[in-house]
């Protein structure tokens, strides 16, 4: 409570009303004093205090000034956990870097799509009942708006910031996904092999992402009806645009073709991708190491529940050696399978360059142990 102090002045008769607002030492006096601000007059009849003009009229001011006084209730929860996420992975300072002015606007329709996945258009209830990084009501007009002043060259730049800080602590998987679609004006629609056996178009999307995160990292659209061995060189030249040099690809056969392994070649990056056995030069390799496949100095462990017999053999390729390693599995579970052929080939020469990691990484291509239908291709460095 404010302590109060009242003088009366004698010539006209009023109680003045003083606020007390410090006390304090005067040293040259050596007795205490204190700052005090008249407040009002004291009404003699009912005994309350009556601001003076100069005070009222301030009191008035401030309100005017101050905002109305309201109660508002907002989701939290969704906020927070996505808030955590973007600081674990570096999303928020990366576009910071990106869109400086804009980062805040399009965060904001980022968690509306992780918490809702519709369309952006339907984003204006969520911002008005939800916390948010732009904090203010996103509009449909305003979304629109938003999205046109983002060009090509700011979504790549983003794409070879984000890749980096992937690849800091991963490795990249690259696969073809499709997406069916009712539109008639796409110009990327078109009938393809549709994996969801549905009768529409389609388009076709490549996709690299962490291994280990989970992370998506970069994505190109491309026409419904390109297959995925044609896919590869695209890939390629889109990774070479965005900085992404010196890759090891670890591919399955859909991608196999002699102008992918030329062009594998050309931009200087590594490779194993698996081969369709049914090439001549192939089975003439595999039946030359058929019978001596499952020798012991052939034996290569990978854990405790898995192990290979492999043997690889240089093959020229123009000018570079490439070797095919034909392998046969052997677990606990199951005896060696001399009979199946399962030749890959690595541009790396040696014959023991097949090592546990990336053996691991490619289990699912060799063992045809993939829980989706197509087998997953992998890139890393």
């Amino acid at each position: 409570m404010d302590k109060l102090s009242y003088h009366h002045n004698k010539k006209n008769g009023v109680t003045y009303v003083y606020k007390i607002e410090k006390s304090y030492w005067d040293k040259e006096k050596k007795a205490p004093r204190n700052k005090q601000v008249c407040i009002g007059k004291l009404d003699p009849n009912t005994g309350e205090i009556v601001p003076t003009q100069k005070r009222t009229k301030k009191i008035i001011e401030s309100a005017a000034a101050a905002p109305g006084v309201t109660a508002t209730a907002r989701v939290a929860g969704p906020n927070l956990v996505l808030e955590q996420i973007t600081k674990k992975h570096g999303i928020d300072k990366l576009l910071r870097t990106c869109w400086p002015d804009k980062w805040e606007f399009m965060l904001s329709l980022v968690y509306f799509l992780a918490q809702k996945g519709v369309a952006l258009a339907r984003a204006e209830q969520w911002s008005a009942a939800t916390l948010h990084p732009f904090e203010e009501i996103i509009t449909s007009q305003r979304i629109s708006d938003f999205l046109k002043q983002i060009s090509e060259d700011d979504r790549q730049r983003f794409f070879v910031l984000w890749m980096k800080h992937i690849l800091e602590h991963d490795y990249l998987c690259y696969d073809i996904t499709s997406v069916s679609s009712y539109a008639r004006s796409n110009e990327y629609t078109r009938y393809g092999y549709n994996r969801d056996n549905e009768p529409l178009e389609q388009i076709n999307l490549a996709m690299l992402f962490g291994q280990k995160s989970r992370l998506p990292a970069y994505y190109r659209r491309m026409p419904g009806n390109i297959s995925d061995v044609q896919t590869l060189s695209t890939t390629l030249k889109s990774l070479a645009f965005i900085g992404a040099k010196g890759m090891h690809f670890v591919l399955d056969l859909g991608f196999y073709s002699k102008a992918n392994i030329d062009e594998l070649f050309s931009r200087k990056h590594k490779f194993t991708i698996a081969l369709p056995c049914r090439r001549k030069w192939l089975q003439e390799i595999i039946d030359t190491h058929r019978e001596s496949i499952a020798l012991p100095d052939n034996y290569l462990r990978i854990d405790d529940n898995e192990a290979l017999f492999t043997t690889t053999e240089l093959y020229k390729w123009g000018l570079k050696t490439i070797a095919p390693m034909y392998t046969s599995t052997s677990t606990q579970r199951e005896p060696v399978r001399t009979s199946t052929a399962l030749p890959v080939i690595c541009s790396t020469t040696g014959t023991r360059w097949f090592q546990a990691r990336e053996w691991r990484s490619m289990k699912s291509i060799i063992n045809g142990t993939s829980s989706s239908n197509r087998r997953p291709s992998v890139a890393f460095r």
